[in-house]
């Protein structure tokens, strides 16, 4: 029904803002239910309990990024500042709720980031198609890594932003970190020289230490 499914989202919406406060789980419930304009009663029937209701901010999550990100690929506006912009007015709720999700411990957070780590091997197998992307002799440590790099910048906002001077849980700080991966990402730290020599360097390093004896073997 329209009306259910309208309560749910406000309900799922009112999580995403609550559930990173941090409080017990009845006052979080209780936020939740006000948030929304619901009783607590209505959000347990709806997703039967706390952990339904971050089972469905989670998977919000997956697929906003995916919706997102693939529609931009596909369409080549990944570049295009509309895009960017309407991106980066959204993404602010979403970014403070991944920032605590994925920083608990549990269960929950490593799904979680598995299913984040799925979408980006996606999302990268189509930017290459579309010639955003250079292919990877490992597409999913690729992935894993770039999005462990992602989400450390957003799980340190408060040390990040007071570094970089900008609250990262708003779009302008948002925009700030993208450049600024964007410019590693693309322009690196290393001389082409260096770089081609430390990554044989790890080659060479990582070999031995697959071939070496156990200790005591």
């Amino acid at each position: 029904m329209p009306d259910e499914e309208a309560t749910r989202v406000r309900i799922r919406d009112a999580a995403l803002h609550e559930l990173p406060s941090g409080a017990d789980s009845e006052a979080t419930l209780a936020a939740i239910a006000t948030t929304a304009g619901v009783t607590p009663a209505d959000v347990l029937d709806h997703f039967d309990s706390l952990a339904g209701v971050r089972r469905a901010c989670d998977r919000h999550i997956v697929a906003t990024i995916r919706d997102m990100k693939g529609g931009a690929i596909q369409s080549n506006s990944t570049s295009d500042p509309g895009f960017l912009t309407a991106a980066f007015a959204v993404a602010p709720p979403l970014v403070r709720y991944l920032a605590w999700a994925v920083a608990t411990d549990g269960p929950e957070a490593a799904e979680l980031f598995d299913e984040l780590v799925g979408e980006s091997v996606h999302l990268f197998a189509l930017a290459e198609e579309h010639g955003l992307l250079t292919p990877s002799p490992d597409p999913a440590g690729r992935a894993a890594v770039v999005l462990a790099m992602q989400l450390g910048g957003i799980v340190l906002h408060r040390h990040l932003g007071r570094a970089l001077g900008k609250d990262l849980l708003q779009p302008d700080g948002l925009m700030t970190l993208s450049l600024l991966s964007m410019d590693i990402l693309t322009r690196g730290i290393f001389t082409p020289e260096a770089a081609r020599d430390t990554a044989n360097g790890l080659i060479e390093a990582t070999s031995s230490a697959q071939t070496a004896p156990a200790d005591g073997g």
